[in-house]
């Protein structure tokens, strides 16, 4: 059995851009265990807790890459995010849900091929790479979120980020060079190693 979402595109059609200039990257963002963590409270109802440095990473991220939440529960809920996130609609391209996956052998899966964007110019992190099995060279994996407080991922990866946004490349051979799981630490470390040669 295989499912596909309504629509060819599951992104609007961008305008074209002058001569010497590039479209940004697209940066795709799970949703639960990435960004948020939600656990029921007695006498309260579910509570979402937001992963530390989200807020930053979203305001600075958002204006260098066409920024797109992609979850895996239905789009209802990715866009009540949204909304608690970006209430001024300034920082997401899209919202995704479950009704935007494939189903394949009773799984839904994430197929960027339906973004309408070109998959070298893909950006995708999750805890798990599960859930996107044809992108996984397109896939930076972050320890999942589960409430802590202390959590430093979402910092950690923005330098990496932000150099990948600047650079004309295919990002697949980017992540490759540093690896899929502890990337900013890779990243990080090769910087280093750079500015030690540069002060020799």
């Amino acid at each position: 059995m295989l499912t596909k979402p309504p629509v060819n595109s599951l992104l609007l059609e961008r305008p074209p851009v002058p001569p010497g200039y590039q479209l940004p990257k697209t940066l795709v963002l799970n949703v639960a265990g990435t960004l948020v963590h939600s656990e029921y409270k007695l006498g309260i109802g579910f509570e979402i807790i937001k992963r530390p440095g989200l807020s930053v990473f979203l305001q600075r991220l958002s204006r260098k890459y066409e920024v797109v939440l992609f979850g895996d529960m239905e789009k209802q809920f990715i866009e009540e995010i949204a909304m608690a996130l970006d209430p001024n609609f300034m920082m997401f391209g899209g919202h995704l849900g479950r009704e935007s996956t494939i189903m394949k052998d009773g799984t839904y899966i994430k197929d960027f091929s339906y973004l309408g964007r070109p998959i070298k110019d893909i950006i995708y992190i999750d805890f798990t790479t599960d859930i996107a099995p044809y992108h996984r060279e397109n896939t930076i994996i972050l320890p999942e979120f589960k409430g802590e407080m202390d959590d430093r991922a979402l910092y950690d990866i923005i330098p990496f980020l932000d150099s990948m946004a600047e650079k004309q490349i295919d990002v697949r051979d980017e992540i490759k060079m540093y690896g899929s799981e502890d990337t900013a630490e890779a990243f990080l470390s090769m910087q280093l190693k750079r500015q030690e040669l540069i002060n020799r």
